[in-house]
């Protein structure tokens, strides 16, 4: 039986056995065009099922999926959302432009594209048991807009800073935040009333520190363990969130693999109670 806790999603796309070794550009595994986990892997979605589940009851909706579609389906009486799967993780493309060999993208994406290295964001909203659709992904969901030089280079470190600004403008403060999608999905964000209800939920504690203080994860000291945490605007300014050196974004790297990583025994506790 397979394990949640040990799956790698890259060895579930119809490429056989991911081998880090065999990883030479963005697009492709093995001279073999790159399939990506959140747009073709039920198991992961079959996991993220699992683990979210009792989660999403406890706000009163059901959390399910189907065998033909790449989402997950959160209900509520009329009400209806879709949610994809987005990584986490590091991106092939920022770590290949920075100088990081193909081989070591491999590296860490054998260590990462596990269950605490994947998120859920919404993609539409529907009403009359899903039939008709009042929000739809286009002009960009959350996931597509926290991506590229438009956004913050798919880092989510300055995705949850930008977020954490969010939350903090609807309750009141002035504060401005980058990604406007968050305004579109409002509605959705709300249902966890807050920035740090939001991490809780979703399990990103490690991505914080115990006052949710959102750490830089290019800042991860691997001698001291430790991080910094965005201070001010800075965070949403290209020269900042964009790594265009190579020493740069293998410090990214390593505070990416250690937050996913312990975000990945955080799940596990949580789930194996």
């Amino acid at each position: 039986m397979r394990d949640i806790f040990t799956t790698c999603y890259l060895d579930y796309v119809g490429l056989g056995h991911f081998d880090p070794s065999v990883f030479r550009n963005p697009s492709e595994i093995d001279a073999k065009d790159y399939n990506d986990p959140d747009a073709c892997c039920q198991e992961l979605y079959t996991d993220l099922l699992a683990i979210y589940k009792n989660q999403f009851e406890k706000l009163g909706f059901t959390l399910s999926k189907n065998d033909e579609e790449y989402i997950l389906w959160m209900d509520k009486g009329n009400m209806s959302y879709t949610m994809s799967s987005d990584f986490i993780g590091p991106s092939r493309a920022s770590a290949r432009e920075a100088g990081i060999t193909g081989a070591e993208v491999g590296e860490y994406l054998r260590k990462t594209r596990v269950i605490g290295g994947h998120m859920l964001w919404p993609v539409q909203q529907r009403e009359d048991n899903r039939n008709s659709i009042l929000l739809t992904g286009r002009g960009g969901t959350i996931n597509t807009q926290r991506g590229g030089n438009k956004g913050f280079c798919d880092r989510i470190d300055c995705t949850l800073q930008d977020l954490k600004n969010f939350y903090a403008s609807i309750n009141g403060n002035d504060v401005e935040y980058k990604i406007k999608a968050f305004d579109k999905y409002k509605s959705w964000l709300q249902l966890f009333d807050n920035f740090e209800s939001f991490v809780g939920f979703f399990y990103l504690d490690d991505f914080c520190d115990s006052d949710y203080r959102v750490y830089d994860l290019n800042s991860y000291d691997i001698a001291e363990d430790r991080f910094e945490r965005f201070v001010g605007e800075d965070y949403k300014e290209i020269n900042y969130f964009r790594i265009p050196d190579k020493e740069g974004y293998e410090s990214f790297i390593a505070g990416s693999i250690r937050a996913i990583l312990s975000r990945q025994l955080r799940i596990r506790d949580d789930f194996e109670k």
